[in-house]
Parts: structure tokens; sequence; C-alpha cells
């Protein structure tokens, strides 16, 4: 059986330019460890799809920034513990000139 490396959460999929209707991407959190790979700074999350939930990376921000909207609103909601490992959450993203996220809680 051949195993496939998880691949990267791609934010050019989600297009929603309406902040009263976001994309949604629901998440299951495996990992808070950051890993660096070539252009980015991501952390391991599970996708939920039409097949279940499926290992991603999840990009925080470029590794040429010092930060990124998702990158704070990451770190903020593991420092202050409202984001666990094992639960799932809803990252809601729109595009206006920047892109815009806004997290809540599903289990």
């Amino acid at each position: 059986m051949i195993k496939r490396f998880p691949r990267f959460l791609k934010m050019r999929d989600y297009t929603s330019r309406d902040k009263t209707n976001p994309d949604k991407i629901i998440l299951k959190i495996t990992s808070f460890e950051k890993f660096k790979s070539e252009h980015t700074i991501n952390v391991m999350a599970e996708l939920q799809t039409d097949w279940g939930f499926v290992p991603v990376k999840v990009p925080l921000r470029p590794c040429r920034q010092e930060t990124s909207a998702l990158w704070e609103l990451w770190n903020d909601n593991v420092q202050s513990k409202i984001i666990k490992k094992g639960k799932i959450i809803c990252l809601h993203t729109w595009k206006k000139g920047m892109r815009y996220w806004k997290l809540s809680k599903l289990g």
C-alpha cells in the first residue's frame, strides 16, 4: 500500500469575498507543533472532507513574514487554551483585499 504525504491546505481554494457568507474550513486539531517548509510555517491538522477527515499541513504564515492574521489567531487561541488537541474547529475565511479569519469551536 502506498503511503501519501499529507497535502497542504491551499488558501486559493477558498474564494469567498463576503464576510456574511465566508468559506468554512473544518479542522480536527492533531498537533500544536509548528514546522517549517520551503515557503511557510505550518501545523498538522485533519481537514473534513466528504470522505471523512484527511491529514493536511495548514500554512499559518509565509516564512518571509514575521506575522499574519491566521498566525496571530492560531497563537492567541492556543495560548488561551480555547482550542485543544483532538477538538474540531471551524475557520471562517473571506478575502477583501487581504484575507480575513475568524475561528469557532465545533467539538
